[in-house]
């Protein structure tokens, strides 16, 4: 995208943005985002209700299902802010009429803003379904592993690898590994290949552990997945498939 060419202050960039959504457990939502400005802004909106907010975690207050979100990982520091109602900046409305502020009530907006990295600004959020006031968590587990590896990405200018992130979510632990979160040289999307304890020829897998061990396993656009020499999916054909592993 050229940014917002008709405006005055356009910025020239690129904006990728990877949406998994694990079977109403999580959501994870990772933005990459390359350009000629000095920082973004990305908005989440969200119907009127009651919320919490603690500097990071946001949670709609509904009482039967909610949701949470917050960011797990970044290459910047992040700013959140909270707007209901506001005029300026104009944020925090849900419109009754199309996108006229006439008729509008206050709604809730969560603002997330950060710097721009010569090589990609990456931001990961999750965003979790709960019911009746019980938020959940979620954390990344190999932080120190991610901001190693753009550290070597940067010395080597060797950009077009993929990159595994490690979370937990509830009680679940996640592996997620692609070359989506990454910078990359070229906008093609290439095959995982050899990872860590990963093997495929797939360009995204998920994997879910219970008690150390794979229990389900999610390949998109691949024929097989290999996990510390254990095979988890072998198809004949390459395209998206999941299993519930014994």
């Amino acid at each position: 995208t050229n940014g917002y060419a008709l405006e005055k202050e356009s910025a020239a960039g690129i904006h990728e943005r990877l949406v998994l959504w694990y079977k109403g457990k999580f959501c994870i939502i990772n933005d990459f985002i390359v350009g000629s400005g000095n920082e973004f802004t990305a908005n989440f909106n969200f119907h009127p209700s009651d919320y919490s907010f603690d500097g990071k975690v946001f949670a709609t207050g509904l009482g039967d299902t909610d949701i949470m979100i917050k960011p797990i990982y970044s290459n910047v520091p992040l700013r959140q802010k909270i707007y209901e109602g506001s005029q300026e900046p104009k944020a925090g409305w849900l419109s009754k009429d199309g996108y006229k502020l006439r008729g509008a009530e206050k709604g809730c907006s969560m603002q997330v803003s950060g710097g721009l990295m010569d090589h990609g600004t990456i931001v990961s959020y999750i965003m979790m379904p709960f019911n009746y006031g019980d938020i959940p968590n979620a954390e990344i587990l190999n932080e120190e592993e991610l901001v190693h590896e753009e550290a070597e990405d940067k010395k080597s200018r060797i950009w077009d690898k993929p990159v595994r992130y490690s979370f937990s979510a509830g009680k679940g632990v996640y592996d997620i590994v692609t070359g989506y979160g990454r910078y990359r040289e070229s906008r093609q999307q290439m095959p995982i290949g050899l990872q860590g304890d990963y093997e495929s020829d797939g360009k995204l897998i998920m994997v879910e552990f219970k008690s150390g061990r794979p229990a389900f396993a999610y390949l998109y656009d691949g024929s097989y997945l290999m996990f510390k020499g254990e095979m988890l999916i072998d198809e004949e054909n390459a395209g998206n498939y999941e299993k519930v592993l014994k």
